[in-house]
């Protein structure tokens, strides 16, 4: 329900551009603060394609030949990089189409917040 109208702000701007406003009373979505608001959350109004591609882990590495490691006394050196829910192909046109929920209402997006994107770099040695 990326369309929650009982939150006035913090809102995504294809949410608010074509509201109903005393000066925008052609508006396609509900006023701010409207009653009745879990009849528009629920309707068709609020389905939106959720399809997405998505890398959940990548990691990539290169690891120096043996015969340079070893040059500088080290059996094995190796860096590398992990990149999490870092990366997503989609439309959908909130933060994330992977939404979870509670209750009745999972898969439904209240507008929560993310998954959250991680980078990790490291470097592993042996001597």
């Amino acid at each position: 329900a990326l369309d929650r109208v009982d939150y006035a702000v913090n809102k995504l701007n294809f949410v608010v551009d074509d509201r109903w406003t005393p000066t925008n009373t052609n508006g396609t979505r509900p006023r701010a603060n409207a009653g009745g608001y879990t009849d528009w959350m629920q309707s068709s109004a609020n389905v939106y394609k959720g399809d997405y591609f998505k890398f959940k882990q990548i990691q990539i590495g290169y690891t120096l030949p043996k015969r340079i490691s070893e040059f500088v006394k080290i059996s094995k050196f190796r860096l590398y990089a992990s990149f999490d829910d870092f990366f997503i192909i989609t439309k959908y046109p909130g933060f994330d189409p992977e939404v979870a929920g509670i209750g009745q209402a999972l898969g439904v997006d209240m507008g929560a917040f993310p998954n959250s994107k991680k980078m990790v770099f490291g470097l592993n040695i042996t001597f």
